[in-house]
Order: structure tokens, then C-alpha cells, then sequence
């Protein structure tokens, strides 16, 4: 699992970041198909720098949309977002992709969402994967607003009462 390997990465680089979309879907129990991950990432401009080199690091590059380094720049970001360009994808070879999703305009929806995040551990407890609280997960669903999130929604919440 490709992704083990990335957040380990991003750990050692003190990367701060949330795994968000069908991973986290699936680390709270709902099945899912896809195996790409989708990450919210802290937004301050040495986080992004170290997030960078971790991917290139690894090999990845971006496919979405364009060159990495206006990633860092805020005024760029701002114009990606009023352009409707939501999300920064990485690609590494015949690796699913990695996604950076939304919130790419402010740092502040992160840290709110960091201080209340999960930790759920794998690899016999030695790799800490940070997920948003459901709570904060079904929010940024429901403000994403697609018909498959919206099912995600439901099934989450699904999950939640059977735990009750």
C-alpha cells in the first residue's frame, strides 16, 4: 500500500496534513473502491515546501494543475481557487494519484479541523494516520456536494449509529 509508504514520509518531513476522501472513508469503516488519497494539507509556506520535496522525493510530479512551485505562493493558489481549480494531483508512474483537495485559498479551515483530528494507527501502532473528525469529514462532504459524496454522507453516518 503505496500510501503507508507517503505518510510515513510526510511524518519524518513533520509535514502537517489530514488524510481525507475514500481513505478515510475506509479507516472509519465505510467500504470503498479506489485506491488513490486524498490529502488536506496545512497551507503555511514551509509546509508546503517540505510536502513538495517529500513527492518529489518519491517521484511524483504534477499533473493538476501545472508546475509545483506557485503551490507555495498564496496569491496563486487564491487565483487556482477562483478558477475553480480545487484540487493539486501528483502522479507517480502507474501509482494511483495523490490528491491535494480544496481549502487551497487559507490555512485557517485546516487548523481548526487539526486540532479536533483522529489518529488511527497502522503497522502495529507505529505509523499515526491523522483523519479530520467525522464530524468535520461529513462537513466537507456535504459542502463538496456531489451525489457520491452525499452517499458517503450517508454511509458514514451509517457507520456512526451502528457504533452507537
Amino acid at each position: 500500500m503505496f500510501y503507508l509508504e507517503l505518510i510515513r514520509k510526510l511524518q519524518e518531513a513533520k509535514v502537517r496534513f489530514l488524510v481525507m476522501g475514500n481513505l478515510a472513508l475506509m479507516l472509519y469503516g465505510v467500504p470503498q473502491l479506489s485506491e488513490n488519497i486524498d490529502l488536506l494539507l496545512y497551507l503555511e509556506k514551509e509546509n508546503i515546501r517540505s510536502f513538495l520535496k517529500v513527492m518529489k522525493n518519491l517521484g511524483f510530479t504534477v499533473v493538476v494543475p501545472g508546475p509545483p512551485s506557485p503551490f507555495a505562493d498564496a496569491g496563486e493558489r487564491a487565483r487556482w481557487w477562483n478558477r475553480k481549480m480545487w484540487e493539486v494531483i501528483f502522479e507517480r508512474g502507474n501509482r494511483p494519484p495523490v490528491t491535494i483537495s480544496g481549502f487551497l485559498h487559507a490555512p485557517d479551515p485546516f487548523e481548526a479541523a487539526y486540532e479536533k483530528r483522529k489518529i488511527i494507527y497502522a503497522l502495529d501502532g507505529s505509523l499515526e494516520i491523522p483523519l479530520p473528525c467525522e464530524a468535520d469529514l461529513i462537513a466537507i462532504k456535504i459542502h463538496s456536494g456531489t451525489t457520491q459524496d452525499f452517499k458517503d454522507v450517508e454511509a458514514l453516518q451509517k457507520k456512526m449509529r451502528e457504533r452507537e
